[in-house]
Order: C-alpha cells, then sequence, then structure tokens
C-alpha cells in the first residue's frame, strides 16, 4: 500500500470518527480516531526513490509527510476530546501533550489540554494554556469562556487561602490559658474532724464574760 493510499485511509477514518463525534457515540469515534495511527506511523521524509539498507520507515514528500504530522496530532487531540467526554480527564490531558510533542501551538490541544488542567486542579497549568491560545487567537470564544471561569476559580482560591493564613495567625497568636490551681485534695488526716464540725469549732462564738 502507498503512502498516499495510506493517508487517504487515515482521512476517511478521521472524517469517520468526526460523525461518530457529532452523534455523541464517543467510543465508536474513539475507534476511529485510534485507527488512524496504523496508517500514519513508520513513514519519514526523504526521497521517494529507494529506500536506503537498513531503512525501517518508508520515505515520503515533504508534502506527504505534513499531510501525515496533522494526522498524527488530529490522532491523538480528538482522542483527548473523547477521553474528556466520557470523563478520563487523565487521559485525555496525556494524550493533549503528545499532540502538542508533535505541534507544540496547535491550539485545540492546547485547549484542550487547559481544560484539563482546569479539571484536575492545577490552575496554573491551565492558566499558562489558555494564554497561549489567546496569544495566538484572542477571539477564540471558548478559550475566553474558559479563562473567565479559570480566573473565578483562581480568585475564591486566593480568598479561601487568605482566610485560612489569617485564622491560622490569630490561632498561634492567643496566648494559652493559664492552667487552673489544683483543687486541695479532700482526703481527711487521722484525728481531723470532718470538715462541717472543723468550721463549726473555728466559727464557734467565745463564751461571754462575765462581769
Amino acid at each position: 500500500m502507498s503512502a498516499q493510499t495510506n493517508i487517504d485511509k487515515a482521512i476517511e477514518l478521521k472524517q469517520q470518527g468526526n460523525e461518530f463525534f457529532k452523534a455523541g457515540n464517543f467510543k465508536k469515534a474513539m475507534v476511529s480516531y485510534h485507527e488512524i495511527f496504523m496508517y500514519v506511523h513508520g513513514f519519514s521524509e526523504g526521497s521517494t526513490k529507494s529506500m536506503m539498507p537498513g531503512q525501517t520507515t518508508t520515505p515520503v514528500t515533504p508534502e506527504q509527510m505534513a499531510a501525515i504530522r496533522e494526522l498524527k496530532v488530529a490522532h491523538f487531540s480528538n482522542l483527548s476530546m473523547c477521553h474528556l467526554k466520557l470523563g478520563n480527564v487523565e487521559r485525555a490531558r496525556d494524550n493533549c501533550t503528545k499532540a502538542l510533542a508533535i505541534d507544540p501551538t496547535n491550539e485545540k490541544a492546547l485547549f484542550r489540554r487547559g481544560k484539563c488542567y482546569s479539571q484536575l486542579g492545577a490552575l496554573d497549568e491551565a492558566k499558562a494554556d489558555l494564554e497561549q491560545v489567546l496569544a495566538r487567537s484572542p477571539d477564540n470564544r471558548d478559550a475566553l469562556r474558559e479563562m473567565q471561569t479559570l480566573k473565578r476559580i483562581l480568585r475564591r482560591t486566593r480568598r479561601r487561602n487568605r482566610s485560612v493564613s489569617r485564622v491560622s495567625s490569630i490561632s498561634s497568636s492567643r496566648p494559652t490559658s493559664p492552667s487552673l490551681p489544683r483543687r486541695p485534695s479532700s482526703k481527711r488526716l487521722p484525728g481531723m474532724p470532718p470538715p462541717r464540725l472543723l468550721w463549726a469549732s473555728l466559727h464557734r462564738r467565745p463564751p461571754p464574760l462575765h462581769r
């Protein structure tokens, strides 16, 4: 099978996956996106006339290599989109990172990874990815909406952290209560009268003096 035939098949699978995704059938979409990689790996840019001894990749033209790279990015980026829909946020993030290893400026992969980071609580990383998207496309509505949501989360997090820090500082500066003196033991010594009799004897009126 020629390189161009593989490319055409991969494009067909991508379109098929997109149709499944639009219909809400994310698992079938994932199958189609997975199969893309079967048709676009094992190629390298170079002369298509002959292969060097020991060469394990099939040489293709620069135009074909550009199409292959784009399909590899779509493979990873679209898989991440399916994983997000199915709640597999960490796997979605990992697929975005693989797409960005091929094309570091891919806006879809950056946006989707930013969403993943936000859901995973990695707010600074999410902000960095979304800022890259908005630096290239300031009018990207999805990225703008996601950034607004992220900023609200960041503000709440900072307020909560300040409140916790203030409470901690107040608690640490509060003086400790002095320990109360120990109550004297109520145990009587041998020969000592009961407390009631002792009190009466101490407060007994003295006998009147005779004139």
